[in-house]
């Protein structure tokens, strides 16, 4: 009789080899992962190996173009383009444009130049230039904020008024002449020029060179004072003056072209006569 319990067992034969499953050898794995890192580092390299070759290659590029912007009335765009060019001494990537643009600015008529990089390979410049304002003296110009400028040639400025005085008040004259010429201008006057001495005493003068003297204090109203009698007395009668001075607590003394015996005339503010010499 067959005892059923052990048929279905297996029966191993004997001397037979256990077979191992397809179990991976741990030293081939540290292998791939080396492999790996060395096949990264080599791709690595190449690609920094290409940067580098391309900076290389962009630190060297020149500049290929120039754009300059701004209004040019007292300097052409072909002035400023060779400005730049001048101090063109590097390549595109490694130029000092903080240089370039101090270079810009020390010239005469440009009060301000702004440089940058525009990729690949240009630059753009934008200036902008002093607004003369008024002469000052015979070779130099005052800017929109009383900054002196000096010239070589100032004739083609002759129909701006002049102003002259200390080169340490030059900001000082020309706010005084903005204030005098808006109040004239009311009249129906206008400033040809105003002059300051050391002691900041002013004179004035008209279009029609006729000068007025103002002294050092209460500008404004010895100013005034001249108006109330330029509006009453003197209107008609401008060109027939050869000075006005002002310098008085009270009135007006006028200089008269004609020797006659009332060369000199004093009127008080309100147009009486007080004094004739």
């Amino acid at each position: 009789m067959v005892d059923r319990r052990y048929a279905d067992k297996p029966v191993k034969p004997r001397g037979a080899v256990r077979q191992q499953a397809n179990t991976p050898v741990k030293g081939n794995g540290r292998i791939r992962a080396w492999m790996a890192r060395i096949l990264g580092a080599a791709v690595l390299s190449t690609m920094v190996a290409g940067v580098v070759q391309l900076a290389i290659t962009w630190s060297a590029k020149p500049v290929a173009h120039v754009s300059i912007e701004g209004e040019f009335t007292f300097i052409d765009r072909e002035q400023v383009a060779g400005l730049v060019y001048e101090a063109l001494d590097s390549s595109f990537v490694r130029l000092d444009l903080r240089k370039i643009q101090q270079h810009l600015q020390q010239q005469a008529w440009i009060d301000y130049a702004a440089v940058s990089r525009r990729w690949p390979d240009s630059l753009e410049v934008r200036i902008k230039e002093h607004q003369p304002i008024a002469r000052w003296g015979a070779l130099g110009v005052l800017n929109q904020r009383g900054e002196v400028i000096l010239l070589s040639d100032s004739s083609e400025l002759n129909g701006l008024p002049v102003l002259t005085g200390p080169d340490a008040s030059s900001q000082k004259v020309m706010e005084q002449y903005q204030v005098l010429s808006q109040l004239l201008r009311k009249y129906g006057l206008e400033v040809k020029g105003l002059q300051a001495d050391a002691t900041l005493a002013w004179t004035l003068t008209l279009d029609n060179d006729l000068p007025i003297v103002i002294g050092r204090d209460q500008v404004m109203e010895k100013v005034g004072r001249f108006l109330v009698v330029y509006q009453q007395q003197l209107k008609q009668r401008l060109g027939e003056i050869e000075r006005i001075d002002v310098r008085y607590s009270n009135g007006v003394a006028i200089g008269w072209k004609q020797v006659t015996d009332k060369s000199l005339t004093q009127y008080s503010v309100g147009g009486k006569q007080l004094h004739t010499a």
